[in-house]
C-alpha cells in the first residue's frame, strides 16, 4: 500500500528541510510504502529551495508562485497525489509525524474512510499557552454551534482520507488544480 502525505509549506526555509527528513525517518520504520508531497504555498522565500534539497525518491517537491492558502495547497498536493490512502500533515511539525502511522493503523484496524488527529484526544500531549486554548475552545464552540459537528478538532493539521472519499469531494471545489 502507498500512502501519500502531502505537506502545506508557506514560509518554511527554515525548517523545511529537516520537517521533511523527519517525516521520511517515521515512516521508514513503519510498514507502509510511502510519497511526501511538499507543496510550497507560493514563492515568497527559500522554502522551494530548501526543499529540494533533500535527496530521497520519495520526496516531491511542488509548487506555485502566488500564496493561495493551506486548502489550495493541500487540495493541489492531493490532486497530484498516487496513494490510497492519502494524508496530509502541517510544516513546522507541531504535529509528531509519528501520528501518521498511528492514525493510519487505526484507518485499516475501523476501515475507515477519514481519520482526524485531534489535540484534545486523552493521550495528545499539547503545550499552549492560557489565551490559546482560550481561542481554541472558542472556535470549537463556535464551529459545533454552527455546524453542528462532533469533530472536537477541526484544525489539528493532520488528517488521513482514503481515496474514494476525496475523488467524490475534490471535483467539487473550483480552481484547484
Amino acid at each position: 500500500m502507498l500512502v501519500s502525505i502531502i505537506v502545506p509549506a508557506y514560509k518554511q526555509e527554515k525548517t523545511i528541510k529537516k520537517d521533511i527528513e523527519r517525516i521520511c525517518s517515521v515512516m521508514n520504520d513503519t510498514r507502509f510504502d510511502y510519497e511526501v508531497i511538499v507543496v510550497v504555498d507560493g514563492f515568497l522565500d527559500n522554502t522551494f529551495a530548501e526543499a529540494e534539497k533533500i535527496k530521497n525518491n520519495e520526496v516531491k517537491v511542488i509548487g506555485y508562485e502566488k500564496n493561495r492558502g493551506k486548502g489550495y495547497a493541500v487540495r493541489y498536493g492531493m490532486a497530484r497525489a498516487l496513494g490510497d490512502p492519502i494524508a496530509f500533515i502541517d510544516a513546522g511539525m507541531e504535529i509528531d509525524p509519528n501520528g501518521i502511522s498511528m492514525i493510519l493503523e487505526q484507518m485499516l484496524w475501523r476501515d475507515a474512510d477519514i481519520i482526524v488527529a485531534s489535540k484534545r484526544h486523552p493521550d495528545s500531549k499539547v503545550n499552549y499557552s492560557l489565551a490559546r486554548r482560550i481561542y481554541s475552545w472558542g472556535y470549537y464552540s463556535l464551529i459545533r454551534l454552527l455546524f453542528r459537528l462532533k469533530v472536537t478538532d477541526t484544525q489539528t493539521g493532520l488528517k488521513v482520507y482514503k481515496r474514494k472519499v476525496l475523488d467524490v469531494v475534490l471535483p467539487r471545489f473550483q480552481d484547484w488544480s
